[in-house]
């Protein structure tokens, strides 16, 4: 009994550890499943895509403010403003032309009150609303392709960049989007000619009073229009359109006329402008365009990132040339605003009296990325796994990491060397894991703009005039950069002290003898930061004020007393 009675309790103990052995490896495939049924479930995974790409754009938005940065921003915020005090009065700039890009921030001014954020907030919404907008459009029939074009457009640098500074670029990325994505939704309904004429030809408007750049996605529907033409379709939507485009720019020259004298005032203008800035390519004219028309956009591709979106959506276009001509699905559609609105960036003039293409900027082209991630989404989500595109991807990926011989390599390499050793990734995972790498790839470069040092010192240069420099009685002078002198109201939320006079260095050192208190105000952060152009450094400016003494100091801002003149 006793020897039967131990064999049972061996037995028992045995198996009760067989079943400790085996519950991790239950667990282990309970999660591999897990895995394996979330990769499929791709409305899910764009839901998410969605999500993470929002509070990306929000995260960044805080992060990463540098406050007002350049003239653009500051004269569109000085234009917001001067709308709600019945100052505003066109200037020889085209930024006073652009209403949409300002007054939706006078409304906000008028409402909640004026500050950095609440200058910045309207480009900032327009980027993740162009995210929605793709959402949109994709998340019924395609959730795979909106899951990765919402990545690939929520993680780009440059339009994070320029979601934090008040310029209408994001805001035409996104009329852009709405322009197009209108137009082929009416393609499929075909239903209330009238509703979508009006809402066509009124974002067309909005995108002429935001900037000229739209005029890119012009070849998009002028072919769309020729294609119904000849097929003798969607005639009513057109003649809607036209119509309502009529009525519109009527009353648009004709407040030009009223208020400016001439009817086209602003292309004029703008016209002049351009002209003015003609550079030496006009004296070698042969060699300026070879370079430009031929291997020069595709460097500045390379140098901006921007070539990411483009190596997935040319790398398995997956449309037959007919399909691409004849616009017969979603995907044709998608490709062929891509390809006219890059075409026209490359080749297009943006001179009405002699041939100059547009200057390599990205933000001169914001409007092709969300068609040219939309075409990247669809060859990622059917070519994911083919080991063709695989090849194709990695090759140029590290190719592009070869070319750019910069820092951008952070973002190539990684990349590249996934596809090229994706074979070792278990295919139950290989969505979830792609998306990750390609995500935090993307994301390097916004991360560093988030964590590193500020390059202007707004917020603490707009502390010291606030709260030091801002004294209720008496006269005061200010020494500084040709910006804060240009700029300073803002820093005043544009309601300045009226004691305060602020000079720019550069140009006046004579303290005033009428003046009670002379201050040089010294931002060394704007002075070092390449982008601003400062003509003279920090051991330059105390040379020019070699008598001073230092008040206050805070990061790389500093203020000094400037002795007085004896009458």
């Amino acid at each position: 009994m006793r020897n039967i009675f131990c064999r049972k309790r061996k037995f028992a103990v045995t198996s009760q550890a067989s079943g400790f052995r085996k519950r991790p490896q239950l667990l282990l495939m309970l999660l591999l499943n897990k895995l394996q049924n979330f990769s499929k479930n791709e409305p899910l995974l764009a839901r998410l895509a969605l999500l993470v790409g929002c509070v990306f754009t929000v995260l960044y938005f805080f992060f990463a403010h540098e406050g007002s940065y350049f003239n653009d921003d500051w004269a569109y915020s000085r234009y917001a403003h001067e709308v709600l005090t019945g100052d505003f009065a066109f200037e020889y700039m085209p930024f006073s032309h652009r209403f949409f890009a300002y007054l939706p921030v006078s409304i906000l001014y008028a409402t909640i009150g004026v500050s950095p954020y609440i200058t910045t907030v309207w480009p900032m919404l327009c980027t993740a609303g162009t995210l929605v907008l793709i959402f949109g459009l994709l998340r019924k029939n395609y959730p795979g392709a909106a899951m990765w074009a919402v990545i690939l457009l929520g993680f780009n640098f440059h339009t994070l960049f320029l979601s934090n500074y008040l310029y209408p670029d994001n805001v035409v990325m996104l009329l852009a989007l709405a322009i197009l994505g209108m137009l082929l939704h009416y393609r499929q309904v075909q239903n209330n000619p009238i509703r979508f004429g009006l809402a066509f030809a009124v974002l067309n408007f909005l995108g002429m009073l935001t900037k000229e750049t739209i005029i890119y996605i012009a070849p998009v529907y002028l072919y769309v229009f020729v294609l119904d033409l000849i097929r003798k379709e969607n005639l009513k939507f057109w003649l809607w359109s036209a119509v309502f485009g009529a009525i519109l720019l009527a009353f648009y020259f004709a407040a030009y006329e009223i208020f400016t004298g001439h009817w086209l005032n602003r292309f004029l203008m703008t016209s002049e402008i351009v002209n003015e800035f003609k550079p030496g390519y006009l004296q070698n004219k042969t060699a300026y365009y070879f370079n430009r028309l031929t291997y020069e956009p595709i460097l500045f591709f390379i140098g901006s990132g921007i070539i990411v979106p483009i190596i997935f959506a040319f790398s398995a276009p997956g449309v037959t040339l007919k399909n691409l001509v004849k616009l017969e699905n979603t995907r044709s559609y998608w490709l062929l605003a891509t390809i006219l609105i890059l075409l026209t960036f490359w080749f297009g003039s943006t001179s009405y009296t002699h041939y100059k293409p547009m200057v390599l900027v990205p933000r001169m082209i914001t409007v092709l990325m969300p068609p040219l991630c939309i075409s990247a989404g669809f060859a990622l989500a059917n070519n994911f796994h083919k080991p063709r595109f695989q090849l194709i991807v990695g090759v140029f990926f590290l190719a592009a990491a070869v070319i750019s011989r910069s820092n951008l390599a952070v973002i190539y390499v990684p990349v590249g060397l996934f596809f090229l050793f994706v074979r070792f990734v278990p295919k139950f995972a290989l969505p979830v894991f792609g998306l990750l790498v390609i995500m935090f790839s993307l994301a390097i470069r916004p991360l560093h703009f988030m964590v590193k040092p500020t390059g202007t010192d707004y917020f603490v240069t707009q502390e010291l005039m606030t709260e030091r420099l801002n004294h209720k009685a008496g006269r005061y002078q200010v020494f500084t950069n040709y910006y804060l002198a240009q700029q300073y109201c803002s820093f005043y939320g544009y309601q300045p002290n009226p004691n305060y006079e602020y000079l720019n260095y550069d140009k006046t050192r004579q303290v005033s003898a009428s003046a009670d208190t002379a201050y040089l105000l010294v931002n060394q952060a704007m002075i070092r930061n390449p982008e601003l152009m400062l003509r003279l450094q920090a051991d330059s400016v105390y040379k020019l004020f070699p008598k001073r003494e230092l008040l206050w100091q805070k990061g790389n801002v500093q203020l000094f007393m400037l002795p007085k003149i004896k009458e």
